[in-house]
């Protein structure tokens, strides 16, 4: 099989520019998230809307997974949700995961510069 009209780029493509706005967002999201984290107003939302709905939709999830004729689209849009739902219920692993990443793209912009 003659595959020479595949094509494969010499030289590597410069994401400097996408990954500085990357890292920008990152940044600014972060920022508000250790703002959000540090008032009343999120422990309330915390304790008194994501804490249920996290444990809410854990429930859900299992029971529709224990059926003998599981639905699928149900059992991925609560899996869906359930994600979302701790995301923002757990604003420190948010927080540790947006940290991470800005780590991840300076390196990569570290590596580009080399």
């Amino acid at each position: 099989m003659n595959n020479s009209f595949l094509s494969v780029e010499d030289t590597p493509k410069d994401n400097s520019e996408f990954l500085s706005q990357q890292e920008t967002k990152d940044q600014r999201i972060l920022s508000a998230v250790q703002e959000v984290k540090k008032t009343q107003g999120w422990s309330t939302l915390k304790t008194e809307i994501f804490g249920g709905k996290v444990e809410s939709l854990r429930r859900e999830l299992q029971i529709e997974a224990l059926k003998v004729n599981p639905d699928g689209m149900k059992l991925n849009r609560i899996a869906g949700q359930l994600e979302w739902a701790e995301r923002f219920f757990d604003m420190d692993k948010w927080e540790a995961q947006l940290a991470l990443e800005i780590r991840n793209i300076k390196k990569m912009q570290h590596g580009q510069s080399e």
